[in-house]
């Protein structure tokens, strides 16, 4: 029974660990395509205000995208670690 237990608690967590991973993989798989697009230099068709505007508003989601994967990988690692 204890013996059982801690088989099936390391199996668990086994099977956890491998599902972190791939989610680890395609989260870094995805940052790497938005870092792409963030470091691409930013192209106007049209130099007015409102293209200016628009384009900054995209770089800001990509920007607030990136600091919101960290924020969930701090708190993902922070507790599985701890």
């Amino acid at each position: 029974p204890v013996i059982s237990h801690k088989s099936l608690k390391l199996k668990e967590t086994f099977a956890f660990i491998q599902q972190l991973d791939k989610n680890m993989s395609n989260l870094r798989t995805w940052l790497a395509r938005i870092e792409s697009e963030l470091s691409k230099p930013v192209v106007y068709d049209v130099c007015d205000d409102q293209e200016i505007q628009k384009r900054l508003a995209e770089q800001q989601v990509g920007k607030c995208g990136m600091e919101l994967l960290a924020t969930v990988f701090r708190v993902v690692l922070g507790c599985f670690l701890s």
